[in-house]
């Protein structure tokens, strides 16, 4: 009887072992496909950030910032909740949520974004890395009329990055140059020699680097002489002030046609140059041209601030 007993509670346990091991192999299965899951869900999610960054810079190409702006603070939303204060991805939303408020003339609003930017890329990427100097000069940028001489050093900071990455020839060489030149032509001692030599130079400087770079027919072209016609205007010298703006105009239209916003601002340029010129009759047809489109963009709800496009 006692050998009986025995056999059972040997039987007993084996069962109760299987069970066990049975047990840990559900287990097991149970955590390896919630780990698939949730990795599944990682990459969804990953997915889901990366087109809705890339659905932002769609509509703000087609000129709906207050949608891009929209879709780029949920995308910061989310990041965080997700991912945490410190990723790079959360670094390029709020760099492209900067970007739109920038182009829409919300400075202010822009400011803290780039900040934020440029501190989880420093700290991710170190101080020397490339997206670094785009936040470096995004912020400069955003800081040239309300903090001229802070915006200078960032932006030499983000050249100065560049440079060794791509030497001497680069599109983003060439903004630097153009950012400068503006920071000169708004400082209060612009009307100096050195300032308006340096600032036209610099233009030139940046124009000839694009049209290596981009060709003769790009809006970045076009931007860098509406940039010259600006500073030929403060020097008073309006016939290259003129020569620069038609240029400009000409490329804006072959570009984006005749319903634009850089349109519009190159004819309110215009107009000034014109009249600068003593050439009052031709600044009026344009002044009502310009009118007309003015109203023809705000009816469709167009913002008529400037592009803005580094990343």
């Amino acid at each position: 009887i006692a050998h009986c007993y025995q056999i059972e509670i040997l039987k007993l346990k084996n069962k109760i072992k299987q069970l066990k091991i049975k047990r840990i192999n559900l287990m097991t299965n149970l955590t390896i496909e919630a780990i698939k899951n949730e990795n599944q869900l990682k990459r969804l999610r990953d997915y889901r950030f990366k087109c809705s960054l890339k659905i932002g810079r769609f509509l703000r190409e087609m000129l709906k910032y207050d949608a891009a702006e929209q879709l780029f603070k949920w995308a910061i939303k989310s990041l965080q909740k997700h991912k945490g204060s410190w990723h790079l991805q959360l670094a390029k939303a709020n760099y492209l949520l900067a970007e739109s408020l920038w182009t829409l003339g919300k400075w202010k609003d822009a400011q803290p974004y780039c900040e934020k930017s440029l501190e989880i890329r420093e700290r991710i990427l170190g101080p020397n890395h490339l997206t670094v100097a785009n936040s470096l000069s995004g912020l400069g940028e955003i800081l040239i009329d309300t903090k001229p001489n802070k915006a200078q050093k960032l932006i030499e900071k983000a050249l100065i990055i560049r440079k060794q990455h791509y030497g001497q020839n680069h599109i983003s060489i060439a903004r630097c140059y153009h950012n400068l030149a503006l920071i000169y032509d708004n400082n209060s001692n612009s009307n100096s020699n050195s300032n308006s030599n340096s600032s036209v130079e610099l233009l030139l400087k940046a124009l000839e680097i694009r049209k290596k770079c981009l060709g003769s027919r790009h809006p970045h072209v076009a931007a860098n002489y509406e940039a010259l016609a600006s500073t030929y205007k403060i020097r008073c010298k309006f016939n290259e002030s003129y020569d620069c703006i038609k240029s400009a105009l000409e490329i804006y239209t072959l570009v984006h046609g005749n319903v634009h916003p850089s349109i519009l601002v190159c004819m309110d340029w215009l107009v000034l140059i014109l009249q600068d010129l003593k050439r009052n009759d031709e600044a009026i047809e344009i002044k009502i041209k310009a009118d007309n489109l003015r109203f023809q963009l705000q009816k469709k709800g167009i913002s008529i601030e400037g592009e803005r496009n580094e990343e």
